[in-house]
């Protein structure tokens, strides 16, 4: 009888960046959790069980003051392996057709030496209606990022870019935010 023959395990970590999220990070990582080999809390400092959650269920978690956004996201990009990185914020949520769009990318990246980074849409959900208009859809995020090709360099407060060479390519599946 012959086995089935079992895709590699992605080389991919999903980190999240905390800071008092605890009404947010359980569902965070649910939707993660189900798909994404590896999840790393980067926490700043919460005080509100945020990192206990997080490491009852199963995320790996790391403290690190904050300073600003690019430099936690470079922060993260150095101390993880992974060749890949997912950035998810707390208050975003990563469906499971998502998911699966994204493990593509990173498998089919391994046989693509120039690809870079893969943008993101993010759907933003305010009241529960999603926003189509008024410049807040797509809103396209470049958050799926290969370490060693992309970088935060700038310290920007907010809105942080990476920057990089190589190619980007576009998801079609939504990033959730509430």
């Amino acid at each position: 009888m012959t086995r089935p023959t079992q895709l590699p395990r992605p080389d991919l970590v999903a980190v999240v960046l905390t800071l008092d999220e605890a009404p947010e990070i359980a569902a965070c990582i649910r939707s993660l959790a189900a798909w994404c080999p590896r999840i790393l809390v980067l926490d700043s400092g919460s005080r509100d069980g945020t990192v206990a959650i997080a490491g009852a269920m199963g995320a790996g978690v790391c403290a690190r003051p904050f300073d600003n956004y690019a430099s936690q996201r470079q922060a993260a990009l150095d101390m993880v392996a992974a060749e890949w990185v997912l950035f998810v914020d707390a208050d975003e949520r990563v469906p499971r057709a998502l998911g699966e769009e994204i493990l593509a990318v990173v498998r089919d990246g391994c046989n693509e030496d120039d690809l870079a980074a893969a943008r993101i849409p993010r759907s933003n959900i305010i009241m529960e209606h999603t926003m189509q208009a008024g410049g807040f859809h797509p809103d396209f995020q470049l958050r799926l990022l290969r370490r060693g090709r992309v970088s935060y360099k700038e310290a920007a407060r907010v809105h942080e870019e990476a920057r990089g060479g190589g190619r980007v390519v576009s998801l079609a599946g939504p990033l959730l935010h509430y």
